[in-house]
């Protein structure tokens, strides 16, 4: 096995969602800090690449689509640590065509057959028979080379997007609320009208969302910096669960994150907002609409 000290390029991969990647953060930021000489490449989604462009973190961003051409380049980088933080089939098969000296990720051991495989992708894994929070299970990669680890998820956003967000946004308390398809418009028609007699609501939105008209200040179509920045102005965040809770975390904003109602236990100790003071409410809550303004209220107090 190659020595650490022997290492000079490193990649991650993390192929899933916005939220996934966000809490990958402290362990890319440990990885950053043990090998500060190291190139360290990012093979992500189309969808998540957002989070990464621009970052110090690491200093190349791949958009990895599945192809021959693709995979003999990966081949050709020859990378000397690959970690996955994905646990799923697709990037288990990566670092098993990649070729990379070290391939370390992690596995669900109730999972019997990416269990399996992951004996042949992976020479460097953790087997977990819980389902802890997502920044612990992927710092548990990162502990198998015996380096420090750093647990605050701390995105750093451009200068210019705070500034932007500072002048596109009104003085005194704001409550940021993410729409997405899952919201039911009609429980929203009669939430924000609440809010608004406590602070202002902000409501940021995606490009394939439709929100709902209502009594509030609307931003859709944001650039994802753009987006973290106006979140990191509220005081308090409104989100399914989605990356905008992780999002809105990151940039050390107490989250109310609304659940679906099939959601189990396990959902929550995976993918709750990382140290920041946060509520879980099921969406079938009959009392949701009031538990939300009720934790509104004492955390505005706060402020």
């Amino acid at each position: 096995m190659l020595a650490l000290k022997e290492i000079r390029r490193i990649a991650i991969v993390r192929l899933d969602k916005i939220g996934d990647l966000i809490l990958t953060i402290p362990a890319i930021a440990s990885l950053r800090i043990a090998f500060p000489t190291a190139k360290i490449s990012a093979i992500v989604s189309p969808y998540n690449k957002v989070v990464l462009n621009g970052s110090p973190l690491v200093d190349e961003v791949i958009e990895w689509r599945w192809s021959l051409e693709n995979i003999i380049r990966l081949r050709k980088a020859k990378f000397d640590l690959m970690a996955v933080f994905s646990p799923t089939t697709n990037s288990y098969l990566l670092a098993f065509f990649s070729g990379a000296k070290i391939r370390a990720g992690y596995v669900y051991a109730n999972r019997l057959i990416p269990r399996l495989f992951t004996l042949l992708a992976l020479n460097k894994r953790s087997v977990a028979h819980e389902v802890p929070h997502e920044v612990v299970q992927s710092l548990e990669v990162v502990k198998q080379f015996g380096i420090p680890v750093k647990e605050s998820v701390k995105l750093e956003l451009p200068v210019t997007a705070k500034a932007w967000a500072k002048h596109s946004l009104p003085p005194g308390m704001k409550i940021g609320l993410h729409f997405s398809n899952a919201w039911d418009t009609a429980f929203l028609s009669k939430l924000v009208p609440r809010l608004n007699q406590v602070a202002k609501v902000i409501v940021t939105y995606g490009p394939l969302e439709n929100p709902p008209k209502l009594e509030a200040q609307f931003f859709g179509n944001l650039r994802f910096s753009e987006w973290g920045a106006l979140a990191a102005e509220c005081n308090v965040f409104i989100s399914p669960n989605t990356g905008s809770m992780h999002l809105a975390a990151s940039q050390g904003v107490p989250v109310i994150a609304v659940f679906e109602p099939k959601s189990q236990e396990e959902d929550e100790r995976r993918w709750h907002p990382w140290q920041v003071p946060y509520r879980i409410f099921r969406k079938d809550d009959p009392e949701l609409s009031d538990k939300i303004l009720s934790t509104v209220r004492q955390w505005l107090k706060k402020n």
